[in-house]
């Protein structure tokens, strides 16, 4: 079980009950003087026979309109049946059980032995949840070095191959995906012997490094993969290693020394930005698409930010990196500025001040979650995808190994909607290739319109495309224009090839 009842409740102490024939006076006095909501309700043998709570009293006296003295009464006369479960159930299982009552009666031996509350249920899942939001202040932190290591694609593709060496299948690209590493490859990134020369003066000394990161690490997984709730020692564990990170010296980037000018609208009219049909950060994303012409960089305090919204950040805002992680498919804030085409390169929050930097990356990783949403839409079950990442490509499986289907911006100006092949092996792709080429008229046909059917014979694979004009830094209704288009392509293109796919003869 991932987390039973006993594991949360143990160490407290048994419930107060209030026996049946006692009057509801005496109930109402226990649950004033504790502050309780309700109360179990026990025979003379300690069983359990229901629940009284401020609920059932108010009903009762409601609907008896005061005809009788309700505090002269005995408990049973407001009593409910109480939502009973063994110590060896499950939280979640619990959880559903809130739907309808406030309060679970846990018993042993037929007798209440420990209360669990929604309060309860929220108090835990809120410490499970700050841990993890802890774990990925850290990572961010992580990735924030990283990035500022490697800033271009083949320096960052350099350091993948020679940490963790080629892929098994594409032997020219590392066996790891750069915007997919976990914690622990993160670690081992930077402190591979020719990676950590690079931080000396920064994280070092390594020992500490190393000894608080697998502390998280380990942590990270516990919480993860629910192995039980945390306690004092590894939360103060996760607390330090935090707080020893965010004192450490940063990098330094490359256009550190340049001036990070303020618009001057921030300062003069922010009342001009208004929220509107993407929410309470929009005002961010206007702001931040009006600067695009003012500089690379654009550093704003969280005060600038607040004019701009006209209302307070969150808590966490303050309080957790996480908060400004560029993660646009689940943060609306980031989706915000990804949306305008910028990116969060640092936070400082002793200082209240978050850098922006403009990056293409951003509008390709918005452009493509909105794609797959839709697609989903119109041809459930093809894909599983629940994130992107600031590329020019994405793409799913076809449900074959070698095969994938893909939506990609290329050169000249080309939105492309692709079926790639890459079995492994050049003369097998060419193969199959040829096979599908066989059908070129009738799969076109099919299709609706003209496929290109290019062999790319500088590389590997092969791929069977159609084409539109776009470019990521078009504007938001040719993007419309844009999704719309790759949308139907897409569906059609898998209806017209993924059952050819299954019947290829592959060896």
């Amino acid at each position: 079980m991932l987390f039973p009842l006993e594991s949360l409740l143990k160490d407290r102490e048994e419930p107060l009950c209030v026996q049946v024939d006692q009057r509801l006076a005496s109930a109402l006095d226990l649950m004033l003087k504790h502050d309780y909501s309700q109360l179990p309700v026990v025979d003379r043998q300690g069983r359990l026979k229901g629940i009284v709570s401020e609920k059932t009293i108010i009903r009762s006296y409601y609907h008896q309109k005061a005809a009788v003295s309700l505090l002269d009464l005995t408990v049973d006369h407001c009593m409910d049946t109480a939502r009973r479960m063994d110590p060896e159930a499950e939280v979640f299982d619990a959880l559903d059980q809130f739907r309808d009552v406030p309060a679970i009666v846990v018993v042993k031996n037929d007798k209440p032995y420990r209360i669990f509350t929604l309060s309860d249920a929220t108090l835990f899942f809120r410490e499970l949840s700050e841990g993890l939001m802890w774990v990925q202040d850290i990572e961010v932190t992580l990735r924030q070095y990283t990035d500022v290591l490697f800033d271009d694609e083949k320096k960052r593709e350099a350091a993948m191959m020679r940490v963790f060496g080629p892929d098994r299948q594409d032997t020219t690209k590392p066996a790891r995906e750069y915007d997919k590493l976990s914690l622990g490859d993160q670690i081992r990134l930077l402190t591979h012997k020719e990676v950590w020369g690079k931080l000396e003066g920064k994280l070092d000394p390594k020992r500490s490094f190393e000894e608080y990161l697998t502390q998280v690490r380990d942590i990270r997984n516990q919480l993860a993969h629910f192995r039980g709730d945390l306690d004092p020692v590894q939360r103060d564990a996760l607390s330090e290693a935090r707080r020893w990170l965010s004192t450490r010296p940063k990098l330094a980037r490359p256009y550190e020394s340049m001036p990070t000018p303020v618009h001057p609208m921030i300062r003069e009219a922010p009342q001009t930005y208004s929220a509107g049909e993407h929410g309470k950060y929009e005002p961010l994303e206007r702001f931040l698409r009006d600067s695009s012409d003012v500089s690379p960089v654009l550093r704003l305090t969280f005060d600038d930010i607040e004019k701009l919204l006209h209302e307070p950040l969150p808590p966490s805002a303050r309080n957790h990196r996480a908060w400004w992680a560029n993660d646009p498919d689940t943060h609306p804030q980031a989706a915000a500025w990804a949306r305008a085409g910028w990116r969060v390169d640092d936070v400082d929050q002793n200082v209240g001040a978050v850098l922006f930097r403009r990056d293409t990356g951003a509008l390709y990783q918005v452009f493509f979650a909105d794609v797959i949403e839709r697609f989903k839409q119109v041809r459930p079950g093809l894909t599983r995808s629940t994130r992107t990442s600031p590329q020019n490509w994405w793409d799913f499986s076809s449900g074959r190994t070698g095969f994938a289907f893909a939506w990609a911006f290329g050169k000249g100006n080309q939105f492309r909607v692709e079926l790639y092949i890459d079995t492994g092996s050049k003369e097998q792709n060419e193969r199959v290739f040829e096979e599908l080429l066989a059908q070129r008229e009738q799969i076109e046909a099919e299709f609706g319109g003209r496929l290109e059917w290019d062999k790319l014979p500088a590389k590997r694979a092969c791929r069977i495309f159609a084409a539109n004009q776009g470019n990521i830094k078009d504007s938001s209704d040719q993007h419309a224009q844009l999704r719309a288009w790759g949308v139907d392509a897409m569906a059609r293109l898998t209806d017209v090839f993924r059952m050819r796919i299954r019947e290829l003869q592959i060896s």
